[in-house]
């Protein structure tokens, strides 16, 4: 029995209709899932990436998602102020190391342009308008 390749176009549509079933903490989760998984795939093939690839990499690891980034923020607050718990300890000690998943990623993907345009990271840094200090979480 042949199988039959269904087209990526048609995978792509079902996967679209599928998030955009998903509730706002379920699409969230999805969102964290996903863009570390393409840390991750794209961290194996630097050298095979596009320019706008890189960039894209560096921009989707500049920051956690938006409701992730305010719960670290706010955890750092409470521990910086001695005041947290201890389930609270082990979220933070995870969106910390996320955040330093994405740090990597994101180096990567910055040394990778710089080394293609002959240059160092500071200098790409400023290119995109990175802020040197910039702590990105």
């Amino acid at each position: 029995m042949a199988s039959v390749r269904t087209p990526k176009k048609r995978i792509v549509g079902k996967l679209l209709t599928a998030v955009k079933q998903l509730t706002s903490v379920e699409l969230q989760q999805f969102e964290r899932g996903f863009i570390e998984w393409i840390g991750q795939a794209k961290a194996r093939n630097w050298h095979e990436m596009d320019e706008d690839t890189l960039l894209e990499t560096i921009r989707l690891n500049t920051s956690l998602p938006a409701m992730d980034q305010r719960r670290f923020n706010r955890l750092r607050r409470k521990l910086q102020a001695e005041q947290l718990l201890k389930p609270e300890e082990k979220e933070l000690q995870s969106l910390w190391q996320r955040a330093e998943r994405m740090t990597v990623t994101r180096l990567r993907a910055l040394a990778e342009l710089a080394r293609r345009r002959g240059t160092d990271v500071k200098s790409v840094m400023r290119q995109l308008g990175i802020p040197e200090n910039k702590n990105a979480f």
